[in-house]
């Protein structure tokens, strides 16, 4: 059997490479580091995603009251299907929100869409009579991870799949 020297020491083509402990050692190594990564990633992309969620929302509050200080009142109805946009009553037709944003999960089924429901003087739910002066609204989405622990709902009724939600500044 032929020997390499290598340096000072000689070895034969027998102990070159890995044993096969050293292989399953460095494996299960490398299986123990992905099985401890996987769900801190996981649970940043939860994070990541309710931090999307209650910004969307924060801008959509902030077009709904560009809207109240035209209008003098909060629009009866938005639609928050994707692609939508708030536009002003026939009068102005002000583009307040040329998109609404959608909900990071809502596309796939799993989540529901962000939810607006607009309430007048006596707390019911506006009607699309000219009498309905809308003054109030909610603004619901459904967090992932625990929603905050100051009244998540701020105030606004509890609705099925939504554990959020924003309300007029």
């Amino acid at each position: 059997m032929p020997n390499f020297k290598h340096g000072f020491t000689t070895f034969s083509l027998h102990e070159r490479g890995f044993t096969l402990i050293e292989l399953l050692v460095v494996l299960s190594i490398i299986g123990l580091l992905i099985g401890a990564a996987v769900p801190v990633y996981d649970s940043f992309l939860v994070k990541s995603r309710d931090t999307k969620r209650i910004s969307d929302l924060k801008v959509i509050q902030s077009a709904l009251q560009q809207y109240y200080a035209d209008e003098g009142r909060f629009p009866i109805t938005v639609n928050t299907d994707e692609g939508s946009s708030l536009v002003g009553s026939t009068l102005s037709a002000r583009k307040y929100l040329n998109k609404i944003p959608t909900d990071p999960k809502a596309s796939s089924g799993v989540y529901p869409k962000y939810t607006y429901e607009s309430f007048n003087r006596t707390g019911l739910v506006c009607n699309n009579t000219p009498s309905s002066l809308c003054i109030k609204y909610c603004l619901y989405a459904k967090l992932e991870g625990t929603p905050s622990e100051l009244n998540p709902l701020s105030g606004c009724p509890a609705r099925n799949n939504y554990n959020f939600a924003v309300v007029p500044n």
